[in-house]
């Protein structure tokens, strides 16, 4: 049920913890943190009195802690950015706040799924240090963990906009990124551990419903359609240019972090050739195999299977994939501007928005 014209965004009556500064604008990122242990708080104490045992408390409340610890925040802070680009010098603490309560639940179905991730591709370490499942007495138990965070971020939405006059729409929107992050999460999964063989579906077209699934939708698109919805801005056209260029920008991204999963420096990243390992259907790969000889592809077949990250890198070089991106980064980036450039900012949408989110992923090394 989208807003069929634009309305003066006011603060909705929804409950909020508030946060220091005399305007939204000064919410910092310490104030941000802040309103995440206000959360945490608010789910140990609802789980209290549904009369939760304490050493589940516990449990519970050290993993929601655990799991948003040591990101870049990328997605989280997406609604507050957007907000104030939205409403310059006129977003409200009590929007701010609730912008950044957003940006949480987004960390948070992040965080679950990273958890739901790590098991099924067998990885060690997740950020700064052992993969949930890997931690003492916890074991395949990060299943449980991983549905847990999920209830939780049901509830918070529920809890903080029920009374938001678009819930609906956004109960409906989480409801849908869940849906195409669940299908690529599991077509990538399936490709790289089924049908590896002779890179048989190795393919840029299955490469682009994988991340556009997987990673678009919820890593651009979420956070800037939420926040649409929350201000009350969500005309179809305002849509329809969110939609577009948000999965355009989400496609960017996920290039990029195959990319610096190869190139990048492991110190920045804390990754060394994990979707080499991984066997994955990763923008490196399926481009080289697009422009390798045929006794390249054999080379590239036996290394890949093997896991071995070095003769494939040598392989890569070989094919000269370091200029194919740097072409590509190019391309992407002057499409996305020229898209950019032609948004119709008279329905409230403003081209500020995207720009720095292309500004954060455009040139990025981690």
């Amino acid at each position: 049920m989208n807003s069929s014209s634009v309305e003066q965004p006011t603060e909705q009556p929804v409950q909020t913890q508030g946060v220091p500064g005399e305007a939204g604008e000064a919410l910092t990122v310490e104030d941000f943190h802040g309103v995440y242990h206000n959360l945490l708080a608010e789910i140990r104490e609802y789980l209290s009195r549904l009369g939760t045992p304490e050493t589940v408390l516990v449990r519970l409340h050290q993993c929601l802690a655990d799991v948003t610890k040591g990101g870049k925040l990328t997605r989280g802070l997406m609604p507050l950015e957007a907000g104030r680009r939205l409403l310059p010098g006129r977003l409200t603490p009590t929007q701010a706040s609730d912008l950044a309560v957003i940006g949480w639940i987004i960390e948070l179905i992040h965080a679950a799924y990273l958890i739901e991730d790590d098991i099924m591709d067998a990885s060690i370490f997740r950020r700064t240090g052992l993969c949930r499942y890997l931690q003492p007495s916890i074991g395949m138990s990060a299943i449980a963990d991983s549905c847990m965070v999920r209830s939780c971020v049901r509830h918070l939405l529920r809890a903080r906009f029920e009374q938001h006059p678009q819930y609906l729409d956004m109960v409906h929107l989480l409801d849908a990124m869940s849906f195409h992050t669940d299908l690529g999460q599991l077509t990538d999964v399936h490709i790289a551990k089924t049908t590896f063989r002779a890179f048989h579906h190795f393919t840029p077209e299955t490469y682009r419903f994988i991340i556009t699934n997987k990673t678009a939708y919820y890593t651009v698109y979420f956070p800037i359609v939420f926040t649409l919805y929350y201000l009350r801005l969500s005309t179809p056209k305002n849509m329809a240019y969110a939609k577009d260029i948000s999965l355009q920008l989400g496609v960017y991204f996920q290039i990029t972090d195959d990319y610096l999963d190869v190139y990048g420096d492991p110190a920045t990243t804390g990754k060394v050739g994990t979707d080499v390992h991984e066997k994955k259907c990763a923008w490196v790969i399926t481009e080289a195999l697009q422009r390798c000889s045929s006794e390249e592809r054999g080379l590239l077949e036996e290394a890949y299977s093997n896991g071995d990250v070095e003769q494939v890198k040598a392989l890569f070089d070989a094919i000269g994939m370091q200029k194919v991106y740097a072409d590509l980064a190019t391309e992407s980036y002057e499409g996305i501007v020229e898209k950019i450039a032609g948004i119709d900012e008279s329905e409230g949408l403003v081209r500020g928005m995207f720009e720095l989110y292309l500004s954060k992923i455009h040139g990025r090394d981690r």
